[in-house]
């Protein structure tokens, strides 16, 4: 929420497998003011890139060691490398 409220005109999307932790975070986000742009979802995948191929973005992932399997190498990717 830190990052929604440091910057209103940005809208910011937050993936969790957990359900729990996907309500607390909807829950956060309205008692700070932001639910409106927070957007919280499941699962994101390699292809989920290519939603935000148009704009600038910034990707911030904490992935338990499954890193490789969002970015490695063979990872689709929408951007230029």
């Amino acid at each position: 929420m830190g990052l929604a409220r440091l910057m209103p005109a940005v809208t910011v999307y937050a993936y969790d497998i957990v359900e729990a932790a996907r309500l607390a975070c909807a829950e956060l986000a309205g008692k700070n003011g932001v639910a409106d742009r927070v957007v919280v979802r499941e699962t994101f995948t390699p292809t989920g890139f290519e939603e935000f191929a148009d704009r600038r973005c910034l990707v911030m992932m904490d992935v338990e060691g499954r890193r490789m399997t969002c970015c490695g190498p063979t990872c689709p990717r929408p951007w230029p490398r």
